[in-house]
């Protein structure tokens, strides 16, 4: 509780504060005034050094009963589960990665091309105009196909994963067949002086490694389907699979027991709060996104990265080359270069701004619009009420 109240002077009871305080008190076994008081003892004590009053007394702490009021587990939200723990970090990680992929594979382009330096570096910064520009156009596709792409997902979501197991094994099947393809082509078979076993057992730590990696996904995605009270965050699965599974069991236990009733409110109230996580992001400014990163869109650090290859091969080739002998029609070509890159890399990211904002509106109205299909069965008595008001 006092480090909900604190004794700051600037200290506001904010609604947010007094709701976890009376979660508190409430799981605590005591009884809603109690938060009124506490509330009326630190906002003197935030302003004793301003009026100088007498410091007042904490209020008496109220007798608990001799066994706890609750064992209840109830469902929690996490608003930034779905977010890396360090996002800037990952973002800057990211963004450095793909700029040494495609710088390495610009320059592995254009190696056996007889140049100068200078030239090299312009020329692999002409060469990653290429996939800057696809970049652009996957941006626009991803922007029309995204909310189509959501409903198919959304509709596979809602479902437990061994009831989707028949309908999407061969989309697995087509994974691993295409990562074998993939693994064959790798150039570490056609390396003479690596043995046979050698490779054997590199093959074997990648397939161990691949089968680590479907294990843990498994794992995560059965913990969403049996674990109860869930843990809801903005990632989709988590609130539609909590969503579903709470319309599930009151329209089966119809809120027969306290335990349920109480894990049901949680559950929407955990809802709630994932709500307006993404409606907060559905307002991010653009120096609030990039700063924090995108969410989970993987097209933004791609188009930051071959950028920031561009801008060092074309800054680095104008740096290094000899001036005596320039023309104004190389300078120009190596400035349009980066001029190109740099036009190309803001409609990228302009249209990956405005989609993730569109996304995450979608996400909140959608979670509304589950929020008023529970709330009626789980708060039966005030919907029969409203109903009853309304026809009278």
């Amino acid at each position: 509780m006092s480090g909900l109240l604190q004794n700051r002077r600037g200290w506001r009871a904010t609604p947010a504060l007094l709701k976890h305080a009376r979660k508190i008190i409430e799981v605590c076994g005591g009884e809603p005034e109690e938060v009124d008081r506490w509330t009326d003892y630190h906002g003197m004590v935030a302003r004793y050094e301003i009026t100088g009053e007498p410091l007042p007394t904490p209020p008496v702490a109220s007798t608990l009963p001799t066994e706890p009021a609750s064992d209840i587990a109830l469902a929690t939200a996490d608003p930034t589960g779905d977010r890396p723990r360090r996002p800037r970090l990952r973002w800057a990680m990211s963004i450095a990665t793909w700029a040494v992929v495609f710088g390495f594979l610009s320059g592995q382009l254009v190696y056996k091309l007889d140049l100068q330096l200078w030239q090299f570096l312009i020329t692999a910064a002409f060469a990653l105009l290429l996939p800057m520009a696809l970049l652009t156009i996957g941006t626009f596709l991803m922007a029309f196909a995204g909310p189509r792409l959501d409903t198919v997902s959304r509709r596979h979501q809602e479902r437990s994963f061994r009831a989707n197991v028949p309908d999407t094994w061969p989309m697995y099947a087509v994974y691993l067949l295409v990562l074998g393809v993939i693994w064959s082509a790798v150039p570490l078979f056609d390396v003479s002086w690596l043995s046979i076993k050698i490779k054997f057992v590199i093959t074997g730590f990648v397939v161990i490694a691949l089968i680590r990696m479907v294990q843990l996904e498994v794992r995560k995605v059965s913990k969403v389907d049996t674990a109860w009270p869930p843990m809801i965050t903005p990632d989709t699965l988590t609130f539609r699979r909590a969503a579903t599974r709470l319309r599930q069991r009151l329209t089966t236990d119809q809120l027969v027991d306290d335990t349920l009733r109480r894990q049901a409110e949680s559950v929407l109230d955990a809802l709630s709060e994932v709500r307006a996580e993404l409606t907060g992001r559905s307002r991010l400014t653009w120096r609030q996104w990039l700063t924090q990163g995108p969410t989970k869109d993987p097209l933004p650090p791609v188009g930051v990265g071959i950028l920031a290859s561009v801008v060092i091969f074309d800054g680095a080739g104008l740096a290094i080359r000899p001036w005596h002998d320039a023309t104004a029609k190389s300078v120009l070509l190596a400035l349009a270069v980066l001029v190109v890159a740099t036009v190309l890399g803001a409609v990228a990211l302009t249209v990956s701004f405005h989609t993730q904002r569109r996304h995450d509106r979608r996400l909140a109205e959608e979670l509304r619009e589950r929020e008023e299909e529970l709330r009626p069965l789980v708060f039966p008595n005030k919907a029969e009420d409203t109903a009853t008001s309304t026809e009278s």
